[in-house]
């Protein structure tokens, strides 16, 4: 589909707390002309196998301890299947109390992997930008057994975005 014409992309000057700097953010959203196109009320008819439709992108720079080297903790943590309902339990524990680290961060993703643990996995992504290795923050991720793999160490932005990607 062609969007680009129904997204408008805004600029503007924020500040970071804590700091004496601006710096850029853009935000985007979806024109009041695009909910009205077929293939935009579909998707959102369709998006229930999701958490949701995203039509809005807030991006701010992240903060790091060594800029020069781009080195952050993180990485990938494979859960079996079974981890399902604690793993949500637990993101939602982390995301109620992420005021106390908000250097830190989790995505969960399930995905269908039919060599694997019976054909669905939880792909739990942690980073922190300080590289403090095992905060209590996540404390609650490790205490699920149902491990099946754990990458997670202190390395370059680099390398761990594109981990992923590698067969």
């Amino acid at each position: 589909y062609n969007t680009l014409k129904n997204i408008t992309e805004l600029r503007s000057k924020v500040y970071l707390p804590g700091s004496d700097t601006y710096t850029d953010r853009i935000e985007i959203y979806f024109s009041k002309s695009t909910a009205l196109e077929p293939w935009y009320i579909q998707a959102l008819k369709r998006a229930s196998t999701n958490l949701g439709l995203i039509i809005y992108f807030n991006i701010l720079p992240i903060k790091l301890v060594s800029p020069l080297k781009g080195t952050i903790w993180g990485d990938n943590i494979i859960f079996k299947s079974e981890s399902g309902n604690n793993l949500i339990n637990t993101l939602v524990d982390f995301t109620n109390t992420i005021y106390k680290d908000k250097n830190s961060s989790v995505s969960i993703s399930f995905l269908y992997q039919p060599k694997l643990a019976g054909g669905i996995i939880a792909l739990v992504s942690i980073k922190n930008t300080l590289t403090i290795s095992k905060l209590l923050a996540f404390n609650s991720f490790y205490g699920i057994r149902a491990i099946l793999n754990n990458t997670i160490r202190i390395n370059t932005i680099l390398v761990l975005s594109r981990e992923l990607s590698e067969d």
